[in-house]
């Protein structure tokens, strides 16, 4: 992993000091920023690290700079994935960096990462809603993960009904998006509009979407109040299927960016950006999505789109899906992304550059609801971010000290404990996860009393009155002479349409 292995001629501060104001955040040890960079090394700098630091030597604010470069700053998304670049944007904070970006995209979790880093409010919200928000049971017991809800569906049930009453408001979403965004980003980590206004007229943040009707990607950034912004972040992070019905925005309906553009970079190339850093939410040596269409392109999302058509009315999603395009441009992403680090893209004008976690540390999958593992893959995310970007990030990693850790397989991993993973382990301890997975707990532990108590009652019901009993029987009676009557009704118009209407 590429690092800032050149000779010192900034200033050093110690990389924590720009977050004193933090809740819950004490002064950088030593240890953290202890500098064990090879200084003999002469490799140049890739031109999107070299803006970067030219930057952190000559401190400017978004909207005064300068140097003619446009620096972005790309969010990948991919649902619990997005613990991973909440970690790395805590980083960026961590190490000086939240100012030496000019705009700000993100395609579904990215998009709601973006919200948080804009509005400065890290690391506290931006990791913290989903290690402790999102794993957790609520009061009303039904998670933002539900995947019992796939039960419902009608390719996992016996006898399967292809009709819109399983899609409707009657089909409970396996991904509870609208409890995130109306519940979570208002009440329980409210998103700090006035903060976050104030900073996006200077370093705008622009979420993509999918528009099915024009059956590409949009960046929605025409919105100017917390309502209509939510609105664009609920379009972004909708996932065909599983999370809820397409967004209709002015007059358009949009998807999740999975679709046509999961890792937003390409938008900011459009948008005239002359220097990208993306943020990956998987390893570099991690396998490559498969080409072919699985479960969810041929019997979730395929169905979902062939029975509301009215979202594609140019052409059909269904038919996208079908062919896996969307998955054959995610990993055109990860080619390209893969020898931009190396070398700039021949084909663009625009330097990229990309950050992926460290492939030593547990994955996270899309539908992780593990707070521990996902806590490890906010560690993981800060780990690739500081140690890529902070000053401060050892040089030599070879002579940094192993350590062994246990994967959410149970697999033994060999890690490297370097400066980025010790500032990470610092930033985000084992007490706070400790503290988290206790309240997990202990909510479980208050719901299933509760329904232990709904299940086995032992209050005696109140004895029935002749009067109420007589009542019950006449009902009963009532209902079954409706039936009788029903069933009477439609054997005698079978018996017509039979005889006068058919031949």
């Amino acid at each position: 992993m590429t690092a800032f292995t050149s000779a010192p001629r900034w200033p050093v501060r110690a990389p924590l000091q720009t977050a004193r104001h933090l809740l819950s955040r004490r002064h950088c040890p030593l240890a953290v920023g202890q500098r064990i960079a090879d200084t003999s090394s002469t490799e140049p700098l890739h031109p999107v690290l070299d803006i970067l630091k030219r930057r952190l030597e000559r401190p400017s604010k978004p909207g005064q700079r300068k140097d003619d470069r446009k620096v972005a700053l790309c969010i990948e998304g991919g649902g619990m994935r997005g613990a991973v670049s909440a970690g790395m944007v805590a980083a960026i904070k961590y190490c000086g960096l939240e100012n030496a970006f000019d705009v700000v995209y993100g395609s579904s979790a990215g998009a709601i990462v973006g919200a948080y880093f804009v509005s400065r409010q890290l690391p506290v919200y931006g990791a913290q809603i989903y290690y402790d928000i999102i794993c957790s049971i609520p009061e009303n017991g039904q998670r933002f993960i539900d995947l019992w809800a796939l039960r419902h569906h009608p390719y996992f049930r016996r006898k399967r009904r292809g009709s819109k009453e399983f899609y409707g408001k009657g089909t409970r979403p396996v991904l509870l998006l609208d409890r995130l965004i109306d519940h979570v980003m208002r009440t329980e980590r409210p998103l700090n509009w006035d903060q976050f206004w104030k900073y996006h007229s200077q370093m705008p943040l622009k979420p993509v979407a999918s528009s099915l009707s024009a059956m590409r990607s949009q960046t929605l950034d025409d919105f100017t109040s917390l309502d209509e912004f939510l609105e664009r972040l609920r379009a972004s992070a909708r996932v065909p299927g599983i999370a809820g019905n397409p967004v209709e925005i002015n007059g358009d309906f949009y998807a999740d960016g999975l679709l046509f553009e999961p890792i937003p970079y390409r938008s900011a190339m459009r948008d005239g950006c002359t220097d990208i850093l993306v943020l990956r939410t998987k390893p570099e040596s991690a396998a490559r999505k498969g080409t072919k269409p699985g479960i969810y392109e041929k019997h979730i999302a395929s169905p979902y789109f062939d029975l509301f058509h009215v979202f594609s009315p140019r052409a059909k999603v269904s038919d996208y899906l079908d062919t896996g395009s969307h998955l054959n441009i995610y990993n055109e992403d990860m080619q390209i992304l893969k020898l931009e680090n190396k070398v700039p893209y021949s084909s663009s004008d625009a330097a990229i550059f990309s950050i992926a976690p460290p492939a030593d540390g547990p994955g996270v999958g899309q539908l992780e609801s593990r707070a521990k593992v996902v806590y490890e893959g906010v560690r993981n995310g800060f780990t690739a971010a500081y140690d890529t970007l902070s000053p401060f990030a050892d040089g030599c990693l070879d002579s940094v000290p192993m350590a062994t850790v246990t994967s959410a397989k149970g697999k033994e991993l060999e890690q490297k404990m370097t400066a980025g993973r010790r500032a990470a382990k610092w930033v985000f301890s084992d007490s706070e996860l400790e503290d988290v997975e206790k309240r997990h707990k202990e909510a479980k532990r208050i719901r299933d009393q509760v329904r232990r108590q709904k299940r086995n009652r032992t209050t005696p019901a109140a004895p029935e009155s002749r009067r109420e009993r007589i009542k019950r029987v006449l009902k009963r009676r009532r209902i079954l002479r409706a039936k009788h009557r029903a069933r009477a009704n439609a054997a005698a118009f079978a018996t017509i349409e039979e005889r006068f209407f058919v031949g």
